[in-house]
Protein backbone atom coordinates (compact mmCIF):
# COMPACT_ATOMS: atom_id res chain seq x y z
CA UNK A 1 0.00 0.00 0.00
CA UNK A 2 2.73 2.57 0.82
CA UNK A 3 4.28 1.95 -2.39
CA UNK A 4 1.61 2.33 -4.17
CA UNK A 5 0.79 5.94 -2.24
CA UNK A 6 4.24 6.52 -3.40
CA UNK A 7 3.93 5.82 -6.87
CA UNK A 8 0.83 7.77 -7.19
CA UNK A 9 2.47 10.75 -5.62
CA UNK A 10 5.18 10.73 -7.92
CA UNK A 11 3.26 10.46 -10.91
CA UNK A 12 0.95 13.34 -9.90
CA UNK A 13 4.38 15.32 -8.82
CA UNK A 14 5.48 14.46 -12.65
CA UNK A 15 2.11 15.24 -14.43
CA UNK A 16 2.38 19.05 -12.36
CA UNK A 17 5.73 19.44 -13.42
CA UNK A 18 5.01 19.00 -17.01
CA UNK A 19 2.11 21.46 -16.95
CA UNK A 20 3.65 24.14 -15.28
CA UNK A 21 6.74 23.76 -17.68
CA UNK A 22 4.23 23.72 -20.80
CA UNK A 23 2.92 26.83 -19.00
CA UNK A 24 6.34 28.88 -19.00
CA UNK A 25 7.53 27.31 -22.36
CA UNK A 26 7.93 29.72 -24.84
CA UNK A 27 6.35 29.90 -28.35
CA UNK A 28 6.51 31.68 -31.73
CA UNK A 29 9.84 32.08 -33.71
CA UNK A 30 13.04 32.26 -31.62
CA UNK A 31 16.38 33.79 -32.89
CA UNK A 32 18.78 33.11 -30.25
CA UNK A 33 21.79 36.05 -31.08
CA UNK A 34 25.13 35.47 -29.92
CA UNK A 35 24.52 37.88 -27.06
CA UNK A 36 21.95 35.52 -25.70
CA UNK A 37 23.76 32.27 -26.10
CA UNK A 38 26.48 33.78 -23.75
CA UNK A 39 24.05 33.52 -21.23
CA UNK A 40 23.43 29.91 -21.77
CA UNK A 41 26.22 28.28 -19.79
CA UNK A 42 28.85 26.28 -22.27
CA UNK A 43 27.23 23.29 -22.08
CA UNK A 44 24.63 24.82 -24.87
CA UNK A 45 27.73 25.14 -27.28
CA UNK A 46 28.89 21.46 -26.75
CA UNK A 47 25.29 20.05 -26.97
CA UNK A 48 25.25 18.68 -23.42
CA UNK A 49 21.98 19.36 -22.07
CA UNK A 50 21.19 16.55 -20.13
CA UNK A 51 20.31 18.24 -16.58
CA UNK A 52 20.12 21.64 -18.18
CA UNK A 53 17.12 24.28 -17.83
CA UNK A 54 17.74 27.24 -20.30
CA UNK A 55 15.10 30.29 -19.99
CA UNK A 56 15.62 33.45 -22.55
CA UNK A 57 13.93 36.61 -23.67
CA UNK A 58 14.51 37.40 -27.02
CA UNK A 59 13.20 40.86 -27.06
CA UNK A 60 15.83 41.74 -24.06
CA UNK A 61 18.61 39.32 -25.49
CA UNK A 62 18.62 37.98 -21.70
CA UNK A 63 18.93 34.33 -20.94
CA UNK A 64 19.93 32.04 -17.78
CA UNK A 65 20.58 28.40 -16.98
CA UNK A 66 20.78 25.92 -14.00
CA UNK A 67 21.64 22.31 -14.01
CA UNK A 68 20.95 19.40 -12.15
CA UNK A 69 24.46 17.73 -11.69
CA UNK A 70 22.89 14.27 -11.13
CA UNK A 71 21.38 14.24 -14.13
CA UNK A 72 19.38 12.23 -16.48
CA UNK A 73 19.17 9.73 -13.11
CA UNK A 74 18.54 12.06 -10.43
CA UNK A 75 17.04 15.59 -10.28
CA UNK A 76 15.03 16.26 -7.43
CA UNK A 77 15.83 18.61 -5.37
CA UNK A 78 17.47 21.10 -7.91
CA UNK A 79 16.63 24.79 -8.95
CA UNK A 80 13.22 24.12 -10.27
CA UNK A 81 12.64 25.67 -13.90
CA UNK A 82 10.40 28.51 -12.86
CA UNK A 83 12.79 29.50 -10.51
CA UNK A 84 15.46 29.48 -13.62
CA UNK A 85 12.56 32.08 -15.38
CA UNK A 86 12.80 34.14 -12.54
CA UNK A 87 16.39 34.49 -12.52
CA UNK A 88 16.43 35.70 -16.42
CA UNK A 89 14.15 37.92 -15.83
CA UNK A 90 15.88 39.86 -12.81
CA UNK A 91 13.21 41.75 -12.19
CA UNK A 92 12.95 43.69 -15.18
CA UNK A 93 9.97 42.33 -17.00
CA UNK A 94 8.64 39.16 -17.82
CA UNK A 95 9.73 38.37 -20.91
CA UNK A 96 11.61 35.14 -19.88
CA UNK A 97 10.51 32.13 -20.82
CA UNK A 98 12.04 28.17 -21.09
CA UNK A 99 13.79 26.62 -24.08
CA UNK A 100 15.04 23.74 -22.63
CA UNK A 101 14.06 21.73 -19.67
CA UNK A 102 16.22 18.45 -18.87
CA UNK A 103 17.69 17.95 -22.62
CA UNK A 104 14.33 18.22 -23.83
CA UNK A 105 13.60 21.45 -26.02
CA UNK A 106 10.34 22.96 -25.25
CA UNK A 107 9.77 25.70 -27.16
CA UNK A 108 6.55 26.18 -29.15
CA UNK A 109 8.07 27.25 -32.28
CA UNK A 110 11.00 27.26 -34.86
CA UNK A 111 14.33 27.75 -33.05
CA UNK A 112 17.41 29.61 -35.40
CA UNK A 113 20.68 30.83 -34.42
CA UNK A 114 22.78 33.68 -35.39
CA UNK A 115 26.06 33.56 -34.00
CA UNK A 116 27.14 36.56 -34.67
CA UNK A 117 24.93 40.10 -35.76
CA UNK A 118 26.03 39.85 -40.08
CA UNK A 119 25.36 36.21 -39.86
CA UNK A 120 22.50 33.79 -41.22
CA UNK A 121 19.62 32.80 -38.67
CA UNK A 122 20.31 29.18 -39.34
CA UNK A 123 17.87 26.20 -38.63
CA UNK A 124 18.28 25.26 -35.10
CA UNK A 125 15.30 23.38 -33.82
CA UNK A 126 11.73 22.93 -35.48
CA UNK A 127 10.13 21.57 -38.72
CA UNK A 128 9.41 23.67 -41.86
CA UNK A 129 7.14 22.71 -44.61
CA UNK A 130 9.01 21.77 -48.00
CA UNK A 131 7.75 22.62 -51.11
CA UNK A 132 8.47 21.34 -54.57
CA UNK A 133 7.92 23.08 -57.76
CA UNK A 134 6.61 20.18 -59.30
CA UNK A 135 4.09 19.71 -56.63
CA UNK A 136 5.63 17.52 -54.36
CA UNK A 137 5.88 18.27 -50.55
CA UNK A 138 7.62 17.43 -47.69
CA UNK A 139 9.21 18.55 -44.35
CA UNK A 140 12.56 19.52 -43.38
CA UNK A 141 13.44 19.08 -39.64
CA UNK A 142 16.28 20.63 -37.44
CA UNK A 143 17.11 18.82 -34.22
CA UNK A 144 19.56 21.18 -32.91
CA UNK A 145 21.31 22.15 -35.55
CA UNK A 146 21.07 18.49 -37.21
CA UNK A 147 19.02 18.66 -40.48
CA UNK A 148 16.73 15.88 -42.23
CA UNK A 149 14.60 15.99 -45.10
CA UNK A 150 11.47 13.85 -45.86
CA UNK A 151 9.53 14.06 -49.29
CA UNK A 152 6.37 12.10 -49.75
CA UNK A 153 6.76 9.28 -52.00
CA UNK A 154 10.41 10.22 -53.16
CA UNK A 155 12.79 9.51 -50.09
CA UNK A 156 12.27 9.79 -46.34
CA UNK A 157 14.84 10.86 -43.30
CA UNK A 158 18.01 11.87 -45.69
CA UNK A 159 20.52 13.97 -44.11
CA UNK A 160 20.72 17.39 -45.33
CA UNK A 161 23.40 20.16 -44.85
CA UNK A 162 23.40 23.85 -45.23
CA UNK A 163 26.52 25.62 -45.72
CA UNK A 164 25.79 29.66 -45.41
CA UNK A 165 27.98 32.57 -47.44
CA UNK A 166 27.46 36.22 -46.85
CA UNK A 167 24.27 37.20 -45.14
CA UNK A 168 21.46 35.18 -47.46
CA UNK A 169 22.77 32.42 -49.43
CA UNK A 170 25.22 29.25 -49.32
CA UNK A 171 25.04 26.18 -50.36
CA UNK A 172 23.27 22.31 -49.84
CA UNK A 173 23.54 19.17 -50.44
CA UNK A 174 21.23 16.34 -49.38
CA UNK A 175 22.46 12.48 -49.15
CA UNK A 176 19.81 9.23 -48.90
CA UNK A 177 20.50 5.56 -47.58
CA UNK A 178 19.58 4.19 -51.09
CA UNK A 179 22.25 6.36 -52.68
CA UNK A 180 20.33 9.40 -54.24
CA UNK A 181 22.48 12.36 -53.23
CA UNK A 182 22.19 16.44 -54.60
CA UNK A 183 23.10 19.83 -54.39
CA UNK A 184 22.91 23.16 -55.21
CA UNK A 185 22.47 27.09 -53.76
CA UNK A 186 19.62 28.91 -51.74
CA UNK A 187 18.85 32.04 -51.18
CA UNK A 188 16.96 33.37 -48.19
CA UNK A 189 14.52 35.95 -49.05
CA UNK A 190 14.28 38.12 -46.11
CA UNK A 191 11.04 40.22 -47.13
CA UNK A 192 8.61 36.96 -46.76
CA UNK A 193 10.97 35.13 -44.26
CA UNK A 194 11.44 32.38 -47.04
CA UNK A 195 14.24 30.39 -48.05
CA UNK A 196 14.98 29.02 -52.21
CA UNK A 197 16.73 26.30 -53.16
CA UNK A 198 17.96 25.68 -56.59
CA UNK A 199 20.04 22.32 -57.46
CA UNK A 200 19.85 18.37 -58.32
CA UNK A 201 18.65 15.46 -56.69
CA UNK A 202 19.68 12.70 -58.72
CA UNK A 203 20.00 13.55 -62.37
CA UNK A 204 16.86 15.41 -62.30
CA UNK A 205 17.22 19.79 -61.32
CA UNK A 206 14.29 21.20 -58.61
CA UNK A 207 13.14 23.81 -56.91
CA UNK A 208 11.73 23.93 -53.28
CA UNK A 209 11.17 26.59 -50.98
CA UNK A 210 10.83 27.03 -46.73
CA UNK A 211 8.91 29.43 -45.34
CA UNK A 212 9.36 30.29 -41.84
CA UNK A 213 5.46 31.30 -41.36
CA UNK A 214 4.28 28.06 -41.53
CA UNK A 215 7.15 26.23 -39.21
CA UNK A 216 6.46 24.44 -36.01
CA UNK A 217 8.60 23.24 -33.09
CA UNK A 218 9.78 19.41 -33.23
Amino acid sequence: MIVRILLLVGISWSLTACVQNDELAGEGRLILTSKTMRQLGPDFHSGRLAGMTLAVDPARGRGAWSKCRAAPLDCAGGESPGSTVHRCNAGKGTGCRLLVVNDRIVWKGPVYLRPSKNSQATYFNGTWPVTFEDGRSGTLVADRGTLRMSVAGSFENCSFDMSPRGKTGGSWAIKCFKGVEGSGSYEVQSAIRETRFDGTIGQREVSFTTTDATATGT
